[in-house]
């Protein structure tokens, strides 16, 4: 959800990547991660199916993650 947080609005709506600053999704996976954002924001949870694509997903975001929670400590 950070890293939804992170796109811009015109990310979050059409869920695609438009611009490349390394924050939020990557061009790839921004249509599928936005839309798994935007169900679970509608108070929906993941099936097993799903939650499989995104923990496969998921890893390569861990430096954005790891700022994010740096940025929140005040460290």
């Amino acid at each position: 959800m950070v890293l939804y947080e992170r796109q811009t609005s015109d990310e979050q709506t059409t869920g695609q990547t438009r611009e490349f600053n390394g924050i939020g999704f990557n061009g790839p996976d921004s249509r599928y991660l936005s839309w798994c954002s935007r169900w679970i924001l509608d108070g929906n949870h993941l099936n097993r199916k799903h939650l499989e694509k995104c923990s496969s997903r998921l890893p390569k975001y861990w430096r954005q993650v790891q700022e994010l929670i740096k940025e929140k400590s005040g460290n």
